[in-house]
């Protein structure tokens, strides 16, 4: 005769519980006091999304850092959706530097130049991005949730991503401070009066290899694996 095996109630609720928050997605509100239309980003990771990085006996998770706009249809800056919080906040683990100047520019210099062009100033530790367009990169999938002005019809979004340390044969950590590959720069134009309620974001170039290179790059023939950070953007019109 075979015996019963009797499961805890207790441990059979820490494994829903367990199994649950696998299944659990990253939310974050951007822009939440502003008025305006709601608008809805996913994104879906890639194989390469926190890779590994030995450092002597060490290995840390590698994180990339994000930043999310909207431009006009003449590619000027209208308004920032969310930018990582180590370079909005300028908190660069293990770092040591002049509070008032920026580091690790080159982190996503495409961003970076457009925001400075509209008028605003680089972030740096006395100075850094409010509160409102800020939050530490999710370990995984997320979906962001912010606003765009009610004026707004045709525009378009970007994404820039980038992860350090992700050289290859082309780039260097060395030469490059620990950038690796440069940033990748997503985008999709919009034109609410398509009533269109999806768009997916695609590749469109790679950022400069320093912060003060401002320029968008199409030629992608030397970029690797970082193509791989980031399997799918996609935009929700609410």
């Amino acid at each position: 005769m075979k015996k019963k095996i009797f499961i805890p109630l207790f441990f059979i609720l820490i494994l829903l519980l367990v199994c649950s928050n696998k299944n659990k997605q990253t939310v974050i509100k951007t822009n939440s006091k502003k008025t305006g239309k709601s608008i809805t980003i996913k994104i879906t990771k890639g194989d390469q999304w926190g890779f590994k990085q030995k450092f002597g006996i060490s290995k840390l998770t590698i994180i990339p850092q994000i930043a999310i706009w909207i431009e006009d249809q003449d590619e000027n800056l209208i308004d920032t959706l969310y930018v990582t919080k180590k370079i909005a906040k300028q908190k660069w683990a293990f770092a040591k530097y002049d509070p008032d100047k920026i580091m690790r520019d080159q982190s996503l210099p495409y961003w970076l130049n457009k925001y400075i062009r509209s008028g605003n100033t680089a972030p740096t530790k006395n100075n850094p991005l409010e509160d409102s367009v800020t939050a530490a990169t999710p370990k995984g999938d997320f979906t962001l949730q912010s606003k765009i002005d009610n004026n707004i019809s045709k525009f378009v979004i970007l994404s820039e991503i980038n992860s350090s340390f992700d050289e290859n044969e082309s780039y260097s950590n060395n030469e490059t401070e620990y950038n690796g590959q440069p940033s990748l720069i997503y985008s999709v134009s919009i034109d609410l009066s398509d009533n269109k309620k999806e768009y997916k974001m695609t590749i469109i170039g790679h950022g400069g290899e320093k912060g003060s290179d401002g320029n968008l790059y199409t030629d992608l023939s030397t970029i690797t694996y970082a193509k791989d950070i980031i399997k799918n953007i996609i935009v929700i019109i609410d």
